[in-house]
């Protein structure tokens, strides 16, 4: 069982100077206490996310560390032109030594699309073209594309990566996200929501896991990650406690910004949106933080809960590897640095990886 560490930067108060050096920090700590990968997101635009190009900001966390792996969660790739994404990543691994976890996604905010000139309608298309470029890129020593958003001749990437083969995911939420991942031969980044329940993610893991079988995938190299907002104390009602007003607001902003929030139709390719109801109206009830802890949407509790969490998302969905979101909501730092050390010493070791973790925090 693999545990990776998941930060949105989520920047509520507006410090970004405090919350990235914060987040630097829990990358660091991560690195020494077992965790395996840290996972950036990409936003722009609002305070839900503080972190425009990951690609950056995991330079810096090669700076600082030397064996974590730097993911991308995700680089979403309508809103830049391939070759720059090529060029970025290959340098990232290059400077990190071959640490790149590559994860790329279509992106799903409205507000986001209309900054960048972008249709969400269009967004497949350019997913799909745009993974072309990349991989053409990464795999060829000279290469030439002719689509239809992207055409050039003989580009010949430099620095290429480190990796012979940079390990790829791509997010996938909905029915249909998991057989075009899995038929392009990418791993998955996934996670248990008000739109995807425990059993839909079972079901849909399984028929991705049929996929990548067919296509010759050997099924040892399948590597499924499923992302947990996660905080744990050594008293569940503290972790209640410390969680629930930074949960409300993580969950309020991304319903805010999720197409249909603004009352218009969701567009198509992202109806499964429509669960979502809008910020502050309907479905409030599936939002409750005892229905997020309940349904396994989030890890809310002490150790023992958690380890029981994972021994059951293991038993019954065959997952091994998971994405620890620790900080959400701009969680304060003492609490995800405390609830990293409870996670590191009485979580990990019952699965197996990582190293003796220090005192938890007081």
């Amino acid at each position: 069982m693999k545990f990776d560490l998941f930060h949105i930067c989520e920047n509520p108060t507006g410090d970004s100077s405090g919350d990235l050096g914060e987040v630097l920090e829990q990358v660091e700590h991560a690195e020494h206490i077992g965790f395996d990968t840290v996972w950036i997101a990409e936003h722009h635009g609002s305070r839900y996310g503080s972190v425009p190009n990951p690609a950056a900001f995991g330079a810096a966390i090669a700076q600082r560390t030397s064996t974590i792996g730097i993911g991308s969660g995700v680089s979403i790739l309508p809103f830049h032109h391939p070759i720059r994404i090529a060029e970025d990543y290959a340098l990232l691994d290059v400077l990190s030594g071959g640490r790149l976890r590559f994860g790329c996604g279509r992106g799903y905010q409205p507000a986001e699309f209309e900054l960048f000139g972008r249709k969400l309608e269009d967004s497949r298309e350019l997913f799909r073209e745009s993974l072309e470029v990349i991989r053409g890129c990464w795999e060829n020593e000279s290469f030439s594309y002719d689509g239809a958003h992207f055409k050039f001749q003989d580009f010949q990437l430099n620095p290429r990566p480190v990796q012979e083969q940079v390990p790829m995911w791509t997010v996938a939420s909905s029915a249909e996200s998991y057989p075009i991942a899995a038929r392009n031969g990418l791993q998955i980044l996934t996670q248990a929501s008000v739109r995807q329940t425990v059993d839909e993610l079972k079901e849909n893991i399984a028929i991705a896991r049929g996929i990548y079988e067919d296509i010759g995938f050997d099924p040892a190299d399948i590597d499924i990650i499923i992302n947990i907002p996660i905080h744990i104390e050594e008293d569940a009602a503290r972790a209640e406690a410390v969680a629930r007003d930074r949960l409300a607001w993580q969950f309020k902003q991304m319903r805010a910004l999720s197409p249909g929030a603004d009352g218009k139709p969701v567009p198509k390719g992202y109806e499964s949106y429509d669960k979502y109801g809008t910020a502050g109206s309907s479905g409030d009830e599936a939002w409750s933080f005892s229905a997020l802890n309940d349904s396994k949407v989030v890890l809310i509790g002490d150790p023992s809960d958690a380890v029981n969490h994972i021994k059951a998302l293991r038993d019954e969905i065959g997952i091994d590897h998971v994405l620890c979101s620790m900080r959400f909501g701009g969680m304060d730092h003492e609490a995800v640095m405390r609830s990293m050390d409870l996670w590191a010493r009485e979580v990990i070791p019952v699965f197996g990886q990582g190293a003796e973790a220090p005192p938890v925090a007081a």
